[in-house]
């Protein structure tokens, strides 16, 4: 009776450890497979990079387009580097960025064609957001990358992963100082045809 009871707690622990390690490892969401990108374009969606850092912005209104049909952009769960094809490779790593975790789709360092960043337990982006990212090592001398994005969108609950190329954030307009001097050189020979009041 004893040993039943023993062999009872010890299996209720080996399940709860289970039970956690899968929870644990479900949270830590893996970037998509080379394959699983489609290319797509979007808008008010934007990528600066200053070395190896890469910050994603969402505008107020993102959209994406694929397939010509045009749908909202509700969120991003992953943002990662992307290959223009699966055989050519570059090398990347890159440590967790929030509750983001790092990853790429090959287990061979030699031969990565994805690699980013997928939030964990339901993390992610959402229009007006923005969020940095910085890959330790990043060499992709003699290969073209695309931004790649797993995303949610419509109203239907859509969730697919993309592939585009990502404008910079734009800046603000500042008019240049010259257009202004000369406004402004303009206007003082103006007031020497005031009309004179008469005596």
């Amino acid at each position: 009776m004893m040993r039943s009871r023993a062999f009872q707690s010890g299996a209720v622990a080996l399940a709860v450890g289970v039970a956690v390690l899968v929870l644990t490892t479900a949270s830590v969401a893996a970037v998509p497979a080379w394959n699983a990108f489609d290319a797509a374009t979007v808008s008010d969606i934007f990528l600066d990079v200053d070395g190896l850092k890469y910050t994603l912005t969402l505008g107020l209104s993102p959209t994406l387009t694929y397939l010509a049909n045009t749908y909202s952009v509700n969120w991003v769960q992953s943002f990662c580097l992307v290959s223009d094809a699966e055989t050519h490779y570059f090398t990347a790593s890159g440590g967790a960025a929030g509750s983001w975790g790092f990853d790429t789709n090959k287990n061979d360092p030699a031969k990565i064609a994805v690699a980013g960043w997928s939030g964990g337990g339901g993390d992610r982006l959402y229009p007006g957001q923005s969020k940095d990212f910085v890959y330790s090592t990043l060499n992709v001398t003699g290969n073209s990358v695309v931004a790649g994005m797993h995303m949610g969108y419509g109203s239907n609950g859509l969730t697919h992963s993309f592939k585009c190329p990502l404008p910079p954030t734009p800046k603000p307009v500042i008019p240049e100082w010259s257009s202004l001097s000369l406004g402004m050189l303009a206007l003082p020979p103006l007031t020497l045809f005031r009309r004179r009041p008469r005596r």
